[in-house]
């Protein structure tokens, strides 16, 4: 399901995102996702705001992106 898929990105972004390629991999092509994919992922991405500061900043841009496109 899309939901599964999804958390396991997320794990994947969480245990291995400080690795610099890695984390450029994710900061390019986490743009490409619908904002759909991360709807049902937001308390786990609010979980994480508080991580590590690279971390920090490509979560908060998704959430961003979440708000503009789903206000309420």
């Amino acid at each position: 399901s899309r939901l599964e898929d999804t958390l396991r990105l997320l794990q994947l972004w969480f245990d291995y995102g400080e690795y610099n390629e890695v984390y450029k991999q994710l900061s390019e092509n986490i743009k490409g996702l619908p904002i759909e994919t991360w709807l049902e992922a937001v308390p786990q991405l609010m979980a994480r705001l508080d991580s590590r500061d690279k971390m920090a900043m490509l979560i908060k841009q998704v959430i961003l992106e979440i708000s503009k496109m789903k206000p309420q």
